[in-house]
This record gives structure tokens, sequence and C-alpha cells, in this order.
């Protein structure tokens, strides 16, 4: 299942365009999100950064957000992910068990700046 939102997350980098849109929001089909804030949230960041929101979690000294509690890429944060990443296994090596470790790894190669997502009252 993580597997089919990463490999998710490759199709609609290549097939939607990633100009069309802002931000990119990977989250599974339990996990809520109130948009008004995490819009709100958005708009003091310019999406042609290469940046990531989400539930920071380190684990051997990597930093990358919870999958299970979604996370939000920028659209520069995509097209480096298509243009640097994903079709090059230096930067990006093969996936590694969680889809989430795997992009914060990926993420952290190119440079990305992965931040936590919590709101001024620590909220998320």
């Amino acid at each position: 299942m993580e597997f089919f939102g990463w490999a998710q997350l490759k199709l609609e980098e290549t097939d939607m365009g990633v100009n069309e849109y802002d931000w990119f929001l990977k989250a599974d089909d339990d996990t809520y999100f109130h948009m008004p804030n995490l819009r709100h949230f958005l708009m003091s960041y310019n999406s042609n950064k290469p940046l990531a929101f989400g539930h920071q979690y380190s684990k051997n000294k990597m930093n990358y957000h919870s999958g299970g509690a979604g996370y939000v890429l920028s659209k520069g944060a995509v097209a480096r992910l298509g243009t640097e990443g994903f079709n090059h296994n230096l930067v990006c090596d093969q996936m590694i068990g969680a889809e989430d470790l795997y992009v914060g790894k990926c993420l952290m190669a190119l440079n990305a700046s992965i931040l936590d997502g919590a709101d001024e009252n620590g909220s998320y």
C-alpha cells in the first residue's frame, strides 16, 4: 500500500504537469486535513522553492515526515524530485522500505527544506 502512494506521486509529477498546482498533498485515506487552515499556513511560503511540510520525525539522524500524518510538497520540491531525483539513482537510490522514509532521504539529497508543519500554536 505504501508503494502505491509513492508511485502515485511519481505519476502525478509526470502526467499532470507540476506547474498546474502550487502544492501537492500526500495523505492516506484515513487522514483528515482542515483545508482552510492548510491554505492559510501555506500562503506565507513560496511554492517555487523546494519545500516539504509535515509532522517531522527523526530517526538515525534522518529528518523526514511521518507518512501516516501526511505531508505537503511544494511544486518546487516535486519538480526537483522529477528532474533530479526519480531519474538519477545516484541521488535517490533504490526504494527503501517505507515511502515516507524514502521521500525524506531523497529530499535531503536534493537539498530541499524539510520543515515541521506545525502552526504558530504548535498545531498541525
